[in-house]
């Protein structure tokens, strides 16, 4: 990731407007599902809503890490690398979370749909696990999110020991490896979300002509 906060600048706006195009999308695609009454479209349908749901959080926290590295590289007092540092690691402890709580139903769409996809898919979680074991994720990053990030303990001490022993170094780069990773997941889901998108496309014809027949015979 480039310590210079013009490219960084340029791939926030982009994912952002990337957001805002996919949420038009979700809603022209909920709007097919009220006028069809094929099973199988329906069920692509709610297949490309909940996929674009998926890819939106997953923006969203990529955007959190980018906006969050934009701000370690750029300090300019040591407050604000501790802010900095406890903002990038509460979204990597947030997004690890909900990622975790999509891949149930992620995994099953991957492999009835998407198997020639599976080995990549399985590689990226090796590569979460990865990052997870090297930043100590389920304790050291957790109890700092309960204590310190998401909470003010109600001990000060704890919470002042905490945000002192923050590792600006490390948090740096735990940023910028976590939104590396949620890059790939980003390229990888996209792979799936166009040919949802080119399905659902095809699918929205047929559910129109489908209407207007329908009014026609009433």
């Amino acid at each position: 990731m480039e310590n210079n906060n013009d490219p960084i600048n340029e791939r926030i706006d982009f994912h952002h407007n990337e957001m805002i195009g996919l949420f038009k999308i979700m809603e022209f695609v909920e709007q097919q599902i009220l006028i069809t009454e094929k099973e199988s479209v329906i069920e692509l349908f709610n297949t490309t809503v909940n996929q674009i749901k998926y890819i939106s959080f997953l923006s969203a926290a990529y955007l959190d890490l980018l906006t969050s590295f934009r701000g370690l590289i750029s300090t300019k007092t040591t407050w604000d690398e501790i802010y900095y540092s406890r903002n990038g690691l509460l979204a990597i402890y947030e997004a690890i979370k909900t990622y975790d709580v999509y891949q149930k139903n992620f995994r099953v769409l991957i492999i009835s749909n998407y198997s020639h996809l599976y080995d990549e898919y399985n590689g990226l979680n090796i590569v979460l696990k990865k990052i997870k074991k090297e930043y100590d994720y389920d304790n050291k990053i957790s109890v700092l999110r309960n204590k310190a990030v998401g909470h003010y303990d109600k001990n000060y001490v704890i919470y002042y020991n905490l945000i002192q022993n923050i590792d600006v170094k490390s948090s740096k780069k735990a940023v910028a490896d976590f939104a590396n990773f949620l890059q790939s997941v980003l390229k990888f889901n996209y792979k799936i979300i166009d040919e949802l998108q080119i399905s659902s496309k095809l699918n929205a014809d047929k559910a129109k002509a489908e209407w207007v027949s329908a009014l026609k015979k009433k």
